[in-house]
């Protein structure tokens, strides 16, 4: 025998959810990136570095710009003495 029972589109489950939290990184720079300290999917601490940008270029304007404040001041100081 069968039994014949009202149809329902709606299920009652109870149940607990734990929420992982994660974050979607978006890298929006332009240059180079020379190391990824994660995989994906990996849990990452606290001021773990994650990503190391190739700063290259930056160190060798950095270095001119640094040469270039050091001729500005000896001229500078050259010129103070004519006076």
């Amino acid at each position: 025998m069968v039994e014949v029972l009202p149809y329902s589109q709606t299920v009652i489950v109870l149940s607990d959810i734990t929420a992982v939290p994660r974050v979607a990184l978006y890298y929006e720079t332009v240059g180079w990136i020379v190391k990824a300290g994660f995989q994906s999917g990996q849990l990452v601490e606290e001021h773990q570095v994650l990503i190391q940008q190739d700063i290259s270029e930056e160190k060798a304007l950095l270095s001119a710009a640094e040469s270039s404040l050091e001729l500005a001041i000896s001229i500078y100081k050259r010129n103070k003495v004519s006076l």
